[in-house]
């Protein structure tokens, strides 16, 4: 438990402290001045003159530390300046400018953050680096819904303890082309740089075919698996969009995505094996449970049913219907993407990683490429710090997709002490700046990948006087409708 450093004070109680001279007692003149949340008094006594200076928090070079961790508090936490500031005016709680506050930011907690994750992201590499065969997952989040996105973040976390060892923030302009394969070839081929070739043995993402010729061609030696969650996802948009057709395959279309995850996790890691697996389900859904193929004789893996129960079942019998679902599930495209599934590596843990990001860079809100990389890392270390929580029972939530309630695994509270030794480390900083070095690769890691374009609009920006014109033809059109 963090201690208690700082309490809000009533302004009117200090102003009757400072009334009176703290040696004699006697009236004082008093003067008072305000430096963002900071306030200070002067004072001097009528009787005997005496003179005092106070201030409710120290300062370093004429700049009281409070408003730097205040403005650090603020950023570490994911509040937007905007909304801590509705909340100050609202209450009439002094507090600075937005310039001050970026200042600060920029002055202060910036380094800090960036000097933070390139400590951290040294010790999983000196920890990966004594591994072999390694299993990483990587996946691309853009910062906007829809297709108008500004950046693409490509991240790519270690399936040994699930902490993300590295990213790279991508802005459209950069170079030509999709943001989600460039980025990923740039971060990828970073991290076999770094980890020595032959080290990563198997990289999962999703069915991207960008990503997939990539790898083939630039990463022969890498194993390249695709993500089992976005199979299914994608496997499940399919039959619904089939059952609306044959209502009796919607019944069916639990069993089948659960299906994928039973193949994929049993295989072994032989694809044959999988495709196996994979085709008994053609026979089970129309109630065959043993078959031949060819001189051997085939069989389901589940136990087998009492008649009850099977009588219950409403196998596929509608051969439109097994025709129009054999077409999802055993075209040679969704085969093909299937058999990269076979070693069962997901990137579950990653999409819990951008939900992470949502605390402290909403898809609603804009942010420059330097902001944006700072709410990144913010992200990295909330997220890092976080892994391994245990689980301390579980929780009833409703599942939107399927429309029904279930049984969560609910974890330990998030440790927020990370974010307590950052601020001491700011505040360290600000008292004494000389502390920390910038090493030469600190600045290469976290610099953008390449000039970052001051406008990602292909058209040029007219003029303003153009641009008047254009309102003007518009009003007067919408007068005349309305006319």
């Amino acid at each position: 438990m963090i201690g208690i450093k700082f309490v809000i004070v009533d302004i009117c109680q200090l102003d009757t402290l400072m009334q009176h001279c703290s040696v004699c007692a006697s009236i004082n003149s008093v003067e008072r001045k305000r430096v963002g949340s900071v306030i200070t008094y002067h004072t001097r006594c009528f009787k005997h003159d005496h003179q005092f200076s106070w201030s409710t928090t120290p300062k370093e070079k004429n700049t009281p530390i409070f408003n730097i961790l205040l403005a650090a508090a603020i950023f570490c936490a994911g509040i937007g300046y905007t909304t801590i500031r509705k909340m100050t005016d609202a209450i009439g709680l002094a507090f600075f400018s937005h310039q001050t506050f970026y200042s600060h930011i920029n002055n202060f907690t910036a380094p800090i953050l960036r000097h933070s994750w390139i400590r951290m992201r040294e010790e999983i590499f000196k920890d990966l680096q004594s591994k072999d065969d390694l299993v990483v997952s990587g996946d691309a989040r853009f910062d906007s819904p829809g297709h108008s996105a500004k950046y693409a973040l490509y991240s790519i976390m270690s399936n040994f303890n699930n902490k993300i060892i590295d990213f790279v923030l991508w802005q459209k302009g950069f170079l030509p082309g999709e943001m989600e394969s460039k980025s990923c070839a740039y971060v990828f081929n970073r991290l076999v740089e770094k980890l020595g070739v032959g080290k990563v043995r198997i990289f999962c993402t999703d069915r991207n075919p960008s990503v997939a010729k990539m790898m083939r061609e630039n990463f022969k030696d890498v194993e390249h698996a695709f993500d089992v969650w976005h199979l299914a996802k994608g496997l499940r948009k399919k039959l619904i969009a089939v059952a609306k057709k044959h209502k009796q395959i919607e019944g069916w279309i639990e069993a089948i995505v659960n299906h994928i995850w039973h193949v994929s996790s049993t295989c072994g890691g032989d694809s044959d094996t999988l495709l196996e697996k994979w085709n008994s389900m053609l026979y089970h859904i129309r109630g065959k449970h043993q078959w031949k193929e060819g001189k051997e004789t085939k069989t389901c893996d589940h136990r087998t049913y009492e008649d009850e129960s099977e009588a219950k079942i409403d196998w596929i019998t509608d051969e439109s219907a097994f025709a129009a679902l054999k077409k999802v599930t055993h075209n040679t495209r969704f085969l093909n993407q299937l058999k990269h599934c076979k070693h069962f590596v997901h990137t579950g843990n990653l999409e819990s990683f951008h939900n992470v990001i949502l605390v402290y860079a909403s898809k609603r809100v804009h942010f420059f490429y330097e902001n944006m990389l700072l709410k990144t890392i913010l992200a990295v270390l909330d997220h890092n710090h976080n892994t391994g929580r245990a689980s301390v029972g579980t929780k009833t939530t409703f599942s939107k997709l399927r429309k029904t309630y279930q049984l969560e695994t609910k974890y330990e509270e998030k440790c927020n002490e990370w974010r307590a030794n950052l601020l001491e480390e700011i505040e360290k900083y600000a008292k004494s700046p000389g502390l920390l070095g910038t090493e030469e690769e600190e600045i290469l890691i976290l610099s953008p990948p390449h000039d970052v374009p001051r406008n990602i609009n292909s058209v040029p920006l007219p003029s303003r006087e153009e641009l008047e014109l254009r309102r003007n033809i518009r009003m007067r059109a919408a007068e005349h409708q309305i006319e």
